[in-house]
């Protein structure tokens, strides 16, 4: 019986000696890699702060919920509130469960007001409803949308193509133009 419990422990304190290692071994990982992200964004001209994994959240008057993540941002020291942030998705959830999602390569946005411009090759769905442009600029706080740039909407009805779109957030009406006043909105339904 003694013979099995010093198995045991011998057992027991390789274990131990293992885990030691290998917790040591990632946490000297750890430290070098916290040192290269230092040295990048010391060495950039306009004193940004670059991060990862981005992820914020903002709520309105009446409860409706903006949630914007991001793989990278660049904060500049200059002004906190700014983020320029690469691979973005955000997603609007109104109170009653109806939500509006927008994918893009690019935003610009402000911490302090959630106002946010997506750009490059941005795309937008509220519910079978898809939205495509080169930009979309988000208003939270006035509840309005402004869409430019290529905007192609499509729909289980059909296909629309304008310079911009102006959507009210709250009543879903949108106004729809074009930037010469001589060009048409482009209409085409679906049979």
């Amino acid at each position: 019986m003694t013979v099995y419990i010093k198995y045991f422990f011998y057992l027991m304190l390789i274990l131990i000696s293992i885990t030691l290692f290998f917790s040591n071994f990632y946490e000297s990982n750890k430290v070098v890699q916290t040192q290269k992200i230092k040295s990048k964004t010391e060495e950039t001209k306009d004193s940004l702060n670059i991060i990862e994994n981005i992820n914020y959240s903002s709520f309105d008057n009446e409860g409706n919920r903006y949630l914007i993540e991001a793989k990278t941002g660049e904060i500049n020291q200059n002004n906190f509130d700014k983020i320029k942030m690469s691979y973005v998705y955000a997603k609007i959830t109104f109170v009653n469960q109806e939500i509006i999602e927008i994918v893009s390569n690019y935003a610009y946005y402000d911490r302090e007001t959630s106002e946010t411009l997506f750009y490059d090759e941005v795309l937008s769905s509220y519910l079978d409803h898809k939205i495509s442009s080169n930009e979309l600029l988000l208003l939270f706080d006035d509840k309005m949308v402004k869409i430019r740039d290529n905007v192609v909407y499509i729909s289980e009805e059909g296909r629309l193509e304008a310079d911009k779109v102006l959507l009210n957030l709250v009543n879903k009406k949108a106004q729809i133009s074009m930037n010469d006043s001589e060009e048409k909105v482009k209409i085409s339904y679906l049979n």
